[in-house]
């Protein structure tokens, strides 16, 4: 007679276990993330807690522990590429890539790119990271640094060849700002797509500028102070996120965000009083 472990293409272990979890009563939770992490089969845990202070005021905006998450971690996606490590998120990444370069070629309004970018002569630029550590690879007809001949499944490829010696924290901090970084790659750039042409921006800037009739400042300080009235006119963080194209909500609160509280405005405004007194002046 076949057993119930045999019938659905498990052997009994993992049966037991997955009845086990089903039984948990984080089990609800758990299905929520696995569907958010895409089926990914090798999901990174996570294990911490964040708080998003007003910079100003101090109040909290946002606070999450994974005290409350089931086992006490947050599963995410590894995001590895290859098939062989996990085919969830590779094909995720296929998908991505597709489209990705489709937009570049063709265009896709949607994706912000306008469909006159196909008249475009096209550049297929590949940026690279820097190297964290050496790893495994298939460099064309040669083996491999370590003197293996990997086959393209092999599930060490892209590993260190040296753990102990490999840069994790690095690649961890870079693969966090890639965003960022790309973002500060692209903001000069044109609707078109081209690059604008710093002279010609910085004109654009002084003839807006001159338009305005405001004291000339920098690009930067410009951003700042906008960051800053957004604050003052209190609207709400994410909203002014948004306006700034920042990926981080800390790059807007923390940096680009200078707004005094009510206290310290009073006290401003008695030096000020103080200072035009005509018995000091």
């Amino acid at each position: 007679m076949t057993d119930t472990a045999t019938m659905a293409g498990l052997d009994p272990a993992t049966l037991a276990d997955v009845l086990r979890l089903a039984g948990s009563p984080g089990f609800d939770r758990i299905q929520d993330q696995i569907r958010r992490t895409g089926g990914c089969t090798d999901p990174i845990r996570l294990a911490g807690s964040t708080v998003t202070r007003d910079a100003a005021t101090g109040q909290v905006l946002h606070s999450y522990s994974t005290d409350t998450e089931p086992g006490g971690v947050l599963r995410v996606a590894c995001g590895n590429r290859r098939a062989s490590r996990c085919p969830a998120c590779a094909w995720t990444y296929a998908g991505d890539t597709y489209h990705l370069i489709r937009a570049g070629l063709v265009g896709d309004p949607a994706k912000g790119t306008p469909e006159t970018i196909r008249d475009h002569p096209r550049v297929f630029a590949t940026l690279t990271a820097p190297s964290f550590g050496p790893v495994h690879n298939r460099p064309g007809n040669r083996p491999c640094r370590c003197g293996t001949r990997h086959p393209e499944d092999a599930p060490e490829l892209g590993t260190p060849l040296d753990p102990d010696a490999y840069d994790y924290a690095g690649a961890v901090l870079w693969n966090n700002h890639a965003s960022e970084l790309w973002r500060y790659f692209t903001i000069f750039s044109s609707e078109h797509g081209g690059m604008i042409d710093p002279v010609g921006f910085s004109r654009t800037f002084d003839r807006l500028v001159r338009r305005a009739g405001v004291r000339r400042i920098t690009v930067r300080l410009a951003r700042h102070t906008c960051g800053t009235l957004l604050a003052f006119l209190k609207v709400h963080p994410k909203v002014a996120q948004a306006i700034l194209r920042h990926s981080q909500i800390s790059m807007t609160m923390d940096v680009y965000t200078h707004v005094v509280g009510d206290s310290e405005r009073e006290a401003v405004g008695m030096l000020a009083e103080l200072l035009e007194d005509p018995l000091i002046g």
